[in-house]
């Protein structure tokens, strides 16, 4: 539980910072079901910015480090199970005005939609649908292991993208 917890702060903690960066309160707590929910209210635009980070990315992926496994999920997220089809969460936010998108990175996963405010309880349940309602149909999994794959390989094709891997590889080239 605590090799969960430590990243999991962190994580609350890059939050609430970002939040105070903008001069916004932010409150954090813990959850009985032992998620960290971070709050920043900002009434100055009608529109409301919600996120659920996963601890999922490349460097929990273990003897697979870097196969894409977490941004595999990430886009099986978006194709649906036995109670919505592909693609119908995306089209109901953009029914209530918003969007909705994930993206990994080494150390999370984020689910994030933005939609006026006054649809936000809507919102953070067609989110938490989303990313709690993940059924992985075997011929789809094939499917989006290709599109992850070049999506992989494109990013190498960026010089910049390039760079900074060759620069993580070397920083951590011995490392408990």
């Amino acid at each position: 539980m605590r090799a969960f917890l430590l990243p999991s702060l962190a994580l609350v903690l890059a939050a609430a910072s970002a939040a105070a960066e903008r001069g916004l309160p932010a409150v954090s707590r813990t959850l009985d079901n032992g998620m960290a929910a971070v709050v920043a209210e900002d009434r100055g635009e009608p529109v409301a910015a919600l996120q659920i980070w996963v601890r999922a990315g490349s460097v929990f992926e273990g003897e697979r480090a870097g196969s894409g496994m977490s941004h595999l999920l990430e886009h099986l997220a978006f194709k649906g199970d036995e109670g919505r089809s592909d693609g119908e969460i995306p089209r109901a936010v953009q029914a209530l005005g918003g969007d909705v998108n994930a993206f990994t990175s080494f150390d999370r996963t984020v689910f994030h939609v933005r939609l006026p405010s006054r649809n936000w309880e809507r919102g953070l349940e067609l989110l938490t649908r989303l990313v709690f309602g993940i059924e992985i149909d075997p011929e789809m999994m094939e499917t989006e292991k290709k599109v992850v794959l070049r999506e992989i390989a494109m990013k190498m094709d960026e010089p910049d993208s390039r760079l900074s891997r060759l620069m993580w590889e070397t920083a951590y080239l011995a490392h408990p």
